[in-house]
């Protein structure tokens, strides 16, 4: 039976020191999450943000249950469950869900000879097998409302309005849209709010057919979807696979800050946390 290695993996703060990233790798278990920090009036932990709390316990309590029940969806909930109850030790439980912190999650997990994929959110998965690169799951709903919300910044900034102050006056659009998490013809995300309406894509395939995978955040894979530059291919081909992620993420970098308005490329963040999680299976 094939295991995993992990050739190489990157997680870069966009605005440092706060990083709402965070990646594990370990006992036929890998995941990325990508935290959102609530949009409230005011930081409700003792952390650099909400969101930071949020994926550190996700992530801590995830690789918990995942020792204890080696089943994927079984693992999400009782570490969502755990976190939840740490979450309204602190916090009033009518706290409103976009003053709240969520996140996306990309995980892959081995159970017996099947790989197992899930995703909530906006975050990336890509696997090379004999066929060629496969993109596990195609566009999430959340990707079709921050498309909503760039065009109107990019109206605003037409009519001479700088990128702050646009960002400023999209707000509103931002918390409604926050508020279709987990709803009907919303978008999905892991939320303390939503325990029991949480309903990720998960796929499985057999895990001998699987080379390699590369699992990323939306941060990271905006190279490609956003920028134009690198592709999974050539990243999951690459025989220097963490000098690949690591120069894609310093091009990445290097655009944002030549495009700090967003002129060239719209966006909603000038700089996003990016992480890439690049594995390999080995006889």
């Amino acid at each position: 039976m094939s295991h995993w290695h992990g050739l190489a993996r990157v997680c870069d703060a966009g605005s440092p020191p706060k990083n709402e990233d965070l990646w594990h790798f370990g006992d036929d278990l890998a995941f990325v999450l990508d935290g959102a920090t609530g949009l409230g009036p005011s930081r409700l932990t003792d952390q650099a943000s909400d969101a930071c709390w949020f994926v550190e316990r996700l992530a801590d309590h995830l690789r918990q249950a995942w020792c204890e029940t080696h089943r994927v969806e079984n693992a999400l909930r009782i570490a969502l469950a755990r976190v939840a109850e740490a979450w309204y030790a602190r916090v009033p439980d009518n706290l409103p869900v976009e003053q709240q912190p969520s996140a996306a999650l990309v995980l892959a997990a081995r159970e017996g000879d099947e790989l197992v994929m899930l995703r909530l959110g906006d975050c990336e998965l890509y696997l090379a097998t004999k066929h060629g690169v496969e993109r596990v799951f195609g566009d999430s709903p959340l990707q079709a409302l921050d498309r909503r919300a760039i065009n109107a910044v990019m109206d605003l900034r037409q009519r001479g309005h700088s990128l702050e102050s646009a960002l400023t006056a999209v707000r509103p659009k931002l918390v409604a849209h926050r508020t279709l998490m987990n709803t009907p013809g919303g978008y999905s995300a892991l939320s303390v709010a939503h325990q029991n309406q949480i309903r990720p894509d998960i796929k499985r395939v057999e895990a001998w057919g699987v080379h390699r995978m590369l699992l990323a955040s939306d941060g990271f894979a905006a190279a490609w979807q956003a920028y134009g530059i690198g592709t999974p291919d050539t990243l999951l081909g690459s025989r220097d696979a963490q000098g690949a992620l690591e120069a894609l993420l310093r091009r990445l970098r290097k655009l944002e800050c030549q495009d700090a308005e967003g002129d060239l490329f719209p966006r909603l963040k000038c700089h996003d946390d990016a992480t890439a999680l690049l594995l390999e299976a080995q006889a």
